[in-house]
């Protein structure tokens, strides 16, 4: 337990990097440092895959913080969270793409920091009260950039659906990757719903 609440905890201060992009840098800056990020995370993960006397060293250190599922020929959760956030800055426009890093970054580790802490009804694997503060969250991290009550409350319900029912996709992906798209076709399709 102490061990997934270090590595929420991490999770969580990777919100500086949509903050950092939402004041200080531009588009291209922004690509350029999660591609580089991804990049040297994938490769640290070929090498870690690959290289037994780097396995050896990689577990000692990061070992603890390591799920099952990370181990072994796996790709760790930083890696494709790194992706997710890498993909969200190419493909998207900035507001969009900062709003779904922020939700991955704030709304996932703090239902999960919650979950664990006080967590005490599952359903699909989640704590209801890990779900419920994820929703609130997620609604509150769109209300920034959205004057649109009932769209924001909808995009709430649907990443939560989607962080509840992630299953084997690794949320790093699906919850920045949907979180965009939502507020993309929000943005497109409902005038005014978000600030740009």
């Amino acid at each position: 337990m102490q061990n997934e609440l270090i590595r929420k905890a991490i999770h969580l201060l990777t919100a500086v990097i949509p903050l950092f992009y939402l004041y200080y840098l531009e588009w291209e800056q922004m690509s350029v440092l999660c591609i580089s990020l991804f990049v040297l995370f994938l490769l640290g993960d070929i090498l870690r895959i690959y290289v037994t006397h780097l396995t050896q060293i990689y577990e000692k250190i990061f070992g603890k913080l390591l799920r099952p599922a990370e181990k072994g020929k796996k790709l760790n959760g930083a890696t494709l969270l790194l992706l997710g956030y890498a993909i969200v800055t190419v493909l998207f426009d900035k507001q969009i793409a900062v709003i779904a890093m922020l939700i991955l970054a704030v709304s996932d580790s703090m239902a999960a920091i919650i979950g664990i802490k006080f967590g005490r009804k599952k359903w699909f694997g989640k704590t209801m009260e890990g779900s419920l503060i994820f929703f609130i969250i997620t609604f509150f991290i769109a209300g920034i950039f959205s004057a649109n009550i009932g769209v924001n409350i909808l995009g709430a319900a649907l990443i939560t659906s989607v962080e509840l029912f992630s299953g084997k996709l690794n949320d790093n992906l699906t919850i920045p990757i949907v979180s965009a798209l939502f507020f993309m076709l929000a943005q497109d399709y409902l005038v005014g719903s978000i600030y740009v």
